[in-house]
């Protein structure tokens, strides 16, 4: 998603060169337009989303600058409940150990939100990673939750990442 931009070196030749901040904002500018063309999107489980696949894609090919940059579209959007609920499903979908701590760290934030459909997506997020770290964030959210659907939906994700014996 980041491109470069076209700059001289120290001879005078032209080279292409993309700081962290540019590709940031580049990253951030392009995550924007594609929430802004979820508008139109009807989201379905098991079908490829074109924002889902925005999403994979900038995670899988630019790792923690994008999920710094789809952090910052996300508060920016906090009440485009469909376009954050896709998210957060395509986050626990996206595979890749270079991203995998800070997605979930970003998942178990988003079980902190005021939307209670956008915390139900995070567990499932949560749950899609399947990894045993994610279960003291959906523990602590258990605790807290107010809506008993999305309680029964942190409850499942729990069961679903508890060791078997």
């Amino acid at each position: 998603m980041a491109s470069s931009i076209r700059r001289s070196d120290e001879t005078g030749a032209p080279s292409l060169v993309a700081s962290r901040e540019d590709a940031l904002v580049e990253l951030t500018r392009n995550l924007r337009l594609e929430f802004v063309a979820a508008r139109e999107e009807v989201f379905h489980d098991g079908v490829e989303s074109r924002l889902g696949a925005a999403i994979i894609s900038a995670v899988t090919t630019e790792g923690a600058l994008a999920l710094v940059a789809l952090e910052e579209v996300m508060r920016e959007r906090e009440d485009d409940v469909e376009a954050l609920e896709e998210t957060c499903r395509q986050l626990g979908l996206v595979r890749g150990a270079s991203t995998h701590d800070a997605r979930l760290r970003l998942l178990g934030r988003l079980l902190e939100s005021p939307q209670p459909r956008v915390r139900d997506a995070a567990s499932i997020g949560l749950a899609l990673m399947r990894d045993a770290e994610a279960l003291p964030y959906l523990q602590r959210a258990l605790g807290r939750e107010s809506q008993a659907w999305v309680r029964e939906s942190l409850a499942l994700a729990i069961a679903d990442l508890k060791p078997r014996a």
